[in-house]
């Protein structure tokens, strides 16, 4: 009789997982698939974020493009506050979106500007202060977006008068 069955036979028998190799490799997988889900969760909330930011610029830009295209006498009157929820377009229709939990800071204040290389040339007009923020989890102001702008005081616009 040949011995090569049993041999057969007991490799085989070697060669399955025992109960100890199989729950091994069962919190291995669990432990890379706990990993790649933190992975994935954190990927997202820095793309939520990101896009967070970039509609806070356009938001900031919608306010700043209506102080630099306004009559240069009503600049003053956007300064303001709009509230988380009360953020309006130049339309006057509500922000859609992530940006009702925007709230946006205007502020307008008369500051001549000095002009590099040109000793004794001072511009007057309006310093426009735009910041766009929203709120974390303790209700603390979060800065997602400032645009700074200079619009100065033309002739044409005022007839001499100044801010």
């Amino acid at each position: 009789m040949s011995i090569r069955p049993t041999t057969f036979l007991m490799n085989s028998a070697r060669r399955a997982f025992t109960l100890v190799e199989c729950l091994v490799s069962l919190v291995i997988v669990a432990m890379a698939a706990a990993a790649a889900s933190t992975a994935i969760s954190a990927g997202i909330a820095a793309q939520e974020d990101a896009l967070r930011i970039t509609l806070a610029a356009a938001c900031a830009e919608s306010r700043m493009s209506q102080a630099l295209t306004t009559d240069y006498g009503l600049v003053p009157n956007l300064a303001g506050h709009e509230e988380p929820g009360a953020l309006l377009a130049s339309d006057g229709t509500a922000m859609p979106g992530l940006m009702e939990e925007m709230g946006r800071r205007t502020t307008v204040a008369a500051e001549p500007q000095a002009i590099p290389g040109f000793s004794g040339l001072v511009l007057s007009g309006w310093q426009v202060t735009v910041t766009v923020y929203d709120l974390d989890e303790d209700g603390a102001e979060r800065e997602l977006a400032v645009l700074r702008r200079f619009r100065p005081e033309t002739w044409e616009e005022t007839q001499g008068a100044s801010p």
